[in-house]
Formats: structure tokens, sequence, C-alpha cells
């Protein structure tokens, strides 16, 4: 097994409910599952996001694994606001080279992203729909050789239109959700094989099967991962 079959593997082990132990204090998926809805209402609620068109309920056929009684099968989509960025039109000068960081996805990283090279200005976050995503928020690439490339923002940013950006809600951990996406990174670039240029879109994201832990859980799993997958590296 080479050490990247080991990451993988140690991923799936991860996202199947099978790399740390379940403890009935922590509550459930379903429990939590109430309080994500509650909340995104109240943001709808707030006008501080969008009302999405209903996803569809889960078959038997998505659900690729068995998992814990007390995690839930839900949606990415159920897991956070997502979004795709946009490229402010260059005949504008106006809206480059302001203090507003603009991502593409030679940026991600697979890890934390403090630094972005390139910015747009407070005029371009007005005019056109890049979208300004908070410290957090989880990114990944969908066009190309990069499909499945991904990164936490550090630092308040926007992207261009090849990467998709996921607020995610109060009870979503976004390490294990960055986690659980890199896990189906393969899953990702199936999904985009079969046009001229490889390309997921984010109605192809968000409709995308999510086994959900309880929160405490899902940190659980993220310190398990994070004391695991460095000696994958070092095994490099």
């Amino acid at each position: 097994m080479t050490p990247q079959e080991l990451k993988n593997s140690i991923l799936q082990l991860a996202i199947q409910g099978k790399l740390v132990e379940q403890r009935l204090e922590e509550g459930t998926a379903e429990e939590l599952y109430q309080q994500i809805q509650a909340e995104k209402q109240c943001l709808i609620k707030e006008k501080k996001i969008k009302k999405d068109k209903p996803l569809p309920e889960i078959t038997d056929d998505e659900k690729n694994f068995d998992i814990p009684d007390s995690w839930k099968w839900v949606r990415l989509g159920m897991c956070g606001s997502w979004g795709s960025g946009a490229t402010p039109s260059r005949t504008h000068p106006e809206y480059y080279g302001g203090n507003v960081p603009w991502l593409k996805t030679g940026d991600l990283n697979d890890g934390i992203i403090t630094e972005i090279p390139e910015f747009v200005t407070e005029l371009a976050l007005e005019k056109t729909s890049v979208r300004l995503n908070p410290v957090g928020s989880v990114l990944m690439a969908m066009y190309g050789a990069t499909i499945g490339k991904l990164g936490i923002l550090n630092i308040d940013a926007t992207t261009n239109q090849a990467c998709c950006a996921c607020i995610p809600y109060t009870g979503i951990y976004n390490k294990y959700l960055f986690y659980y996406l890199m896990a189906h990174r393969r899953s990702f670039i199936k999904m985009g094989e079969g046009g001229a240029q490889p390309n997921i879109s984010k109605e192809k994201i968000v409709i995308t099967p999510f086994a959900l832990p309880p929160l405490a859980e899902q940190k659980r799993i993220v310190e398990k991962l994070e004391q695991l997958l460095p000696l994958c590296e070092r095994l490099k």
C-alpha cells in the first residue's frame, strides 16, 4: 500500500464512522439536522441567504456505505450556503487592484489559505456577482485538472467562477466538511468526465450525499485525522 492509498483508506474510515467510537451523550445527527434546518430558515428570514429549491430525498441506491445509527444521510447542499464565484470584467480596470482578495483555483493548496496574490475592489463586490466568503469557508475547484482541489479560508475572500465556496452552518465543522470532500475527490473527478473539458458544477456538488455525524463526533474525527494523516506524509 502506498502512502497515498493509506491516506485514502484513513479518510474512508473517517467518513464511514469507523475511525472513532460513537458516544451516546453526543446526541444524534437527526437532532443536529433539525438545528441546522432551523438556522437555515432564520438566515432566509433575515435575507442573509436565498431560499434554494428543495433537494431530493436520499435514495437507498445513493447510500454507498453503512453509517452508524447516530448519523444521518443528507446532501452537501444542507451543510451550508454554497456559491460559485465570478471574474469581474477585465475591461473595467476599476474592479482590480483593491483590497479584497480574489482567489483562483491555482491558489488552492489542500490546506489553510492565508495569502492570495490578486485583489479586486469594493466596487467589484458591489457591481459584479463576486461573493465575499468569510474566514472558515471551505473552497473546492470545479474545472479542469484542479477538480476537487480544496482550501479553507483564513481570510475573507472572493473567488473566480472555477471555484465553489461553502459557508458552513453552525452545526457543520468546516474541517470535517473539508476532509469529507477530500475523501470524495475521485468521485468528483469522475463526475466531471465526459465533456471536452472536465468540470463539475455547484448543482452537482450540492446534491452529493453527505454522511452527517453529531458535531462533537465531527470534531473528534478531525482530531484523529490530524494525528494520522501527517504520518502518511512522512512515509512519502
